[in-house]
């Protein structure tokens, strides 16, 4: 009898331990199915942020920045203070130059001290070339206050150098790459330049130089608020010749080197128009690249050229970027 109560003793507890184990299984099924799901919606946020797609254009879905203004302050008939907004998990500075208003020049408008604004000012978001910081770009920053727009020019990633090699890397490990975190940043600077209540949010433009004109061309592909974008001796890397050539047959590196390349763009950026200004004789991108670029672009679009040895922006381009933003910007 002993014997026999002591086996129905063990038949109750393995009958126990079976039911256990049981609900552990259950528990971690379910616990596997949760992680899953909560995987899941995270990495499908991060594509809808950012992705690549099929024919290598980057796209992003970008939540609006946080930004912060610092003190501005008088400088040269306009003012200046310090921006600092969020870009893909980083802080972004950036100088903001505004014309000034009349109660900067008087100390009031209509007798009455205030800070209102007689209307909205137009603004650009600009673009530095590879190893300009913002504060040396302000030299046409303050040529484009004085035809009355404010502008917004940022210090690019890398002060806008790129390591083709260093993103591809990245880019084939599924990871972001900088050069597109570069175009997330200039997209985050005309959002928060929108945001800016003397800023008229429909009319915000993009204008770059060398490797900034690239990005600022890629900016205004994908931002459909902007009206237009000015490239200042820039080009593309003609992309599709190497890969119709026979040069490049990795789907991989395809998608990558499309993707940024400024001419896999320029067909988003119509009806908006696409400005370029290059000089003959440019040392650094020869005009031959920067034609073979417009000669890809669609209408409305516009190159004009000066028969000068230079890379960059001149005060010999004043008068057509005066004439082209004033029709792009009114």
């Amino acid at each position: 009898m002993e014997q026999k109560g002591n086996k129905d003793n063990d038949s109750r507890n393995d009958g126990r331990k079976t039911k256990n184990n049981g609900a552990v299984a259950k528990l971690l099924v379910l616990g596997c199915i949760i992680v899953a799901a909560v995987g899941f919606f995270l990495t499908s946020g991060a594509r809808q942020e950012w992705q690549v797609t099929g024919d290598g254009s980057v796209e992003y879905a970008l939540p609006a920045p946080e930004y912060h203004l610092g003190e501005s302050q008088p400088s040269n008939a306009s003012t200046l203070c310090e921006i600092c907004f969020t870009s893909r998990g980083d802080q972004i500075r950036g100088l903001l130059r505004e014309p000034l208003r009349p109660d900067q020049v008087s100390g009031s408008v209509n007798g009455n001290s205030n800070n209102s604004i007689p209307c909205k000012i137009s603004g650009i978001v600009l673009l530095p070339g590879s190893g300009i910081t913002k504060e040396k770009e302000q030299g046409l920053a303050r040529y484009l206050v004085s035809l009355g727009y404010a502008t917004l020019t940022i210090d690019q990633r890398n002060l806008g150098a790129i390591d083709m090699s260093k993103d591809f890397t990245a880019f084939s490990q599924g990871q972001e790459p900088t050069e597109h975190k570069m175009v997330a940043d200039a997209l985050s600077a005309a959002q928060a330049m929108r945001r800016l209540p003397e800023i008229d949010a429909d009319n915000v433009a993009y204008m770059g130089e060398s490797n900034g004109g690239r990005f600022a061309v890629m900016a205004c592909a994908l931002d459909p608020e902007s009206p237009g974008v000015v490239a200042v001796s820039t080009c593309g890397y003609d992309i599709d010749e190497a890969v119709s050539s026979g040069p490049m047959k990795d789907a991989t590196a395809t998608r990558f080197y499309k993707s940024i390349d400024p001419e896999t763009y320029l067909g988003k950026i119509p009806p908006r128009k696409l400005v370029m200004i290059h000089s003959r004789n440019d040392p650094v991108i020869s005009y031959d690249l920067a034609l073979r670029m417009y000669s890809k672009a669609q209408s409305p679009k516009e190159l004009h050229t000066l028969d000068r040895v230079f890379h960059g922006y001149c005060t010999n381009m004043d008068g057509m970027i005066k004439e082209e933003l004033a029709r792009m910007l009114g």
